[in-house]
């Protein structure tokens, strides 16, 4: 028997070539993203129930770039900075609430809404909360709740 090389049409090769080519930059441009995942939980600190509605923001102290994440009714969230939970760049990030709030009367036109959460939580400043990635993947919350003054009496 003769064995007889059978050389590759040009094409085939600038086919595989091509083919490695996408599937690499495809692995690079996921891999080498420069966004971290984040996800967590927000419950409430008395008796870790969730917070069922709401906005997380993350500010980066750095350059006041501002992440997302909606807040899921079984309390969960995964952050976002251009695309659906498609994580935060690398950095120090203050974080805030905005959205938690209930409708507690009025009509669909004129809604009267309440907070669900501790006023304290609204403001970067005054939460207490930070997060760094990309050290942290999950970073679960605990907020307290509004406590309404109108309610309290003067002993």
């Amino acid at each position: 028997m003769c064995a007889v090389a059978i050389k590759e049409p040009f094409d085939m090769t600038c086919n595989r070539w091509l083919f490695y080519f996408l599937l690499l930059l495809l692995l690079f441009s996921g891999c080498f993203s420069g966004k971290s995942p984040l996800r967590g939980k927000v419950a409430f600190s008395d008796d870790q129930s969730p917070l069922q509605t709401g906005m997380i923001l993350f500010v980066a102290e750095k350059d006041g770039f501002i992440g997302t994440a909606e807040i899921k009714p079984d309390g969960t969230y995964r952050a976002s900075s251009t695309g659906v939970a498609d994580g935060l760049p690398p950095g120090k990030y203050k974080v805030r609430f905005n959205g938690a709030m209930i409708q507690t009367g009025g009509t669909d036109v004129l809604p009267i809404m309440e907070s669900l959460i501790d006023d304290r939580f609204r403001n970067t400043a005054t939460s207490g909360l930070e997060v760094e990635i990309p050290r942290t993947k999950v970073f679960d919350i605990q907020v307290d709740r509004y406590v309404s003054t109108n309610n309290l009496s003067n002993p």
